[in-house]
């Protein structure tokens, strides 16, 4: 059993030490740039196409230089936005595989990241800081989940249904609000019947909340210029990424609690309000009917 194990460790090494290789290169040819990547598949109503439109054009006018945006160049959400982005499409590239044969959008670089779409997906889903997901199946849930075990940050459009809206094995954790998001646009992202442009704002405004996070995390530099991280950074410490995450969901936990515990407040006053307002009327009631002793 132990060899069988190893057998299995030794297939899985080449393929992962190949991901890590290629998310370098890539990352140096995007000038160490905070990548912002896309996931979603076909779409199939206007409503979407209409959000994924707007929102590329709001994070064309707002993500500066230090942001690039990367996709699989599929047919969809990934088009649309590809199309969309104006000025910001001077730093938009298309992962393709070594042997893809799949037309890719007219805008954009194309580069290439593995041999096979497999190892493209995963290629995606381990190069970026920030994740939009739109709609999708279990392709967009297997990306989302590898993105969120590298604790990359994902803005789940869960209007859009599918598996951004939870289904399709999506990492649950990636739907509750993260403390660097503020708690009225994270509820607006379920919002189906919010106006499109207040919706894309919306996104826009959480995508560069993620970024800023992003940022503090992990040193970015400049294009062509190399950047050293600190020997002593508390941050490339796996023990230390635990224990910050424990925190954040300890941190998390509790303001649960506080909300449920406000909650219950709020019901427990009106019902008492309720009664109050019960007696009130039971008393006036019985001074107008009784009869006078004088």
């Amino acid at each position: 059993q132990l060899h069988q194990q190893q057998q299995r460790q030794q297939r899985h090494r080449p393929m992962q030490e190949e991901v890590a290789v290629a998310v370098e290169r890539l990352k140096t040819a995007m000038g160490r740039r905070t990548c912002v990547c896309i996931l979603g598949g076909e779409i199939t109503d206007a409503n979407t196409e209409a959000i994924v439109a707007a929102l590329a054009r709001k994070l064309g006018e707002l993500c500066d230089d230090n942001v690039a945006f990367v996709s699989n160049g599929l047919r969809g959400v990934q088009t649309v936005f590809a199309q969309n982005l104006g000025s910001g499409a001077t730093r938009l590239w298309h992962l393709a595989h070594s042997s893809s044969e799949i037309e890719l959008p007219k805008v954009g670089d194309v580069i290439r990241a593995g041999d096979t779409f497999e190892q493209q997906k995963k290629i995606l889903a381990s190069l970026g800081e920030v994740y939009v997901t739109v709609a999708g199946g279990q392709g967009v849930a297997n990306e989302a989940r590898i993105a969120h075990a590298n604790r990359a940050l994902i803005v789940p459009l869960a209007r859009t249904g599918g598996a951004s809206a939870g289904g399709s094995v999506f990492p649950i954790e990636a739907l509750v609000r993260p403390l660097w998001a503020p708690e009225d646009d994270w509820k607006l992202l379920s919002d189906t019947s919010a106006n499109v442009d207040v919706y894309a704002d919306v996104v826009a405004r959480i995508v560069l909340a993620g970024v800023s996070e992003a940022c503090r995390h992990v040193q970015t530099k400049p294009a062509g210029k190399a950047v050293a991280r600190p020997h002593h950074s508390a941050y490339d410490n796996d023990a230390a990424w635990e224990a910050r995450d424990k925190e954040l969901d300890a941190i998390q936990e509790t303001m649960r609690d506080i909300h449920q515990e406000n909650r219950d407040l709020r019901d427990h006053v009106a019902i008492l309000e309720r009664r109050l307002v019960a007696f009130h009327a039971e008393s006036t009631g019985s001074l107008v009917t009784q009869p006078s002793t004088q």
